[in-house]
């Protein structure tokens, strides 16, 4: 969980999709401040993570906030791991 934290943002990218993949639900804590990272593809990558690991309402929490990203790619991976909740 080290690699969350690096300081090139694609390895704290994918340390976010690989800890979302692995769906172990205790890395939702160390994924949580990367929804606010500084790179919008860290931050994206973040939202589908918790898509994968967070409950109903974890995941309304922490991702509904950023649906006004500056970045259209985060505000659409927003959009899909929302509509994807509502088919749960």
């Amino acid at each position: 969980m080290d690699a969350l934290a690096d300081s090139i943002a694609a390895v704290r990218k994918s340390a976010a999709r690989a800890l979302g993949k692995r769906g172990d639900r205790e890395a939702l804590q160390a994924i949580s401040p990367r929804l606010n990272d500084e790179d919008a593809e860290v931050r994206r990558a973040a939202v589908w993570a918790y898509g994968r690991l967070g409950t109903a309402e974890e995941i309304k929490q922490g991702v509904a906030p950023l649906g006004d990203d500056e970045s259209l790619g985060v505000r659409r991976q927003v959009e899909w791991v929302l509509e994807h909740l509502m088919k749960k």
